[in-house]
């Protein structure tokens, strides 16, 4: 089979499949998290995605990487409400000096909502270099500055999830809304979220 045909079948199996449960589980705890929030007072950056422009936030801002680099000294003149980095932090070669970037982002009484894998195949998007299990998190996230009673992570993933994302070789779908398990162990994490506010 040829290159293209190849690609091509693995786009039209990917939309009839549907979307890997970890991200699924991922995108509905995220949003039940900033749903808690009052989101049309807020204003929000998002760092690397553009998930949440349309939420109803009162105002969004997309920063996107090499043109904003969150480990370099800060360039942006405002604070914000809430800073979103989702599926970015693994990719940051010095996290706790962008953690603390975004400590600074943050009016006061503002919110970091910051998730990552775990249990998932290095991606080198230019580079892959971290992970936390959600107590690390939290010790990450203490470190960058926020309080540890005002952080609440979350986790999920299971056996069957965590194996198929560490395969090397995927000639079948890893897992999908019909045939994966929803049921989390929370020994095996493959997706690690939380909300900490400033």
């Amino acid at each position: 089979m040829n290159k293209q045909l190849r690609k091509r079948l693995n786009r039209i199996r990917k939309r009839i499949l549907g979307p890997n449960l970890d991200r699924v589980v991922l995108e509905k705890e995220t949003r039940l998290l900033i749903e808690q929030l009052d989101v049309t007072s807020l204003s929000v950056l998002e760092i690397s995605g553009q998930r949440w422009r349309k939420f109803g936030f009162r105002s969004y801002r997309c920063v996107e990487y090499p043109e904003f680099d969150v480990t370099a000294d800060l360039v942006l003149s405002e604070t914000f409400d809430l800073v979103i980095a989702e599926q970015v932090f693994e990719h940051v070669a010095y996290p706790y000096k962008a953690g603390k970037n975004v400590y600074q982002l943050l009016n006061a009484g503002g919110y970091f909502l910051i998730s990552t894998p775990f249990l998932q195949k290095v991606h080198n998007y230019p580079i892959d270099c971290c992970r936390w299990t959600e107590t690390g998190m939290k010790y990450f996230l203490s470190e960058c500055g926020f309080e540890s009673q005002q952080i609440e992570t979350g986790s999920w993933g299971n056996r069957q999830a965590a194996r198929a994302n560490l395969r090397f070789r995927e000639r079948f779908p890893r897992r999908n809304l019909f045939f994966g398990s929803w049921k989390n162990d929370p020994t095996f994490p493959v997706q690690v979220w939380a909300l900490a506010r400033k």
